[in-house]
């Protein structure tokens, strides 16, 4: 075997560990894509809702200031009344 044989044999091996090396760095990289795409995708949705319940909660506010005035301006309505 000549030695440009024997350093090419010697190589392959450390190249296929490589290999393997990326793969499994690569794997972990893409688990750990996957997981805070998840997270991501679980705020994201807590937060729709949170906006959901705030334009409720909203509504229901204007919807009281308008009660509100509503009722206040009544006395004025029956003092005009009288």
């Amino acid at each position: 075997m000549g030695p440009l044989r024997k350093n090419l044999g010697s190589r392959i091996p450390n190249a296929a560990a490589s290999s393997n090396s990326a793969n499994s760095n690569a794997d972990v990289t893409l688990q750990s894509l996957a997981a805070a795409y998840q997270d991501l995708t679980a705020r994201l949705s807590a937060l729709e809702q949170l906006q959901l319940e705030n334009a409720r909660l909203l509504e229901l506010t204007k919807s009281q200031a308008n009660e509100i005035d509503s009722l206040l301006q009544m006395p004025l309505l029956l003092l005009l009344l009288l």
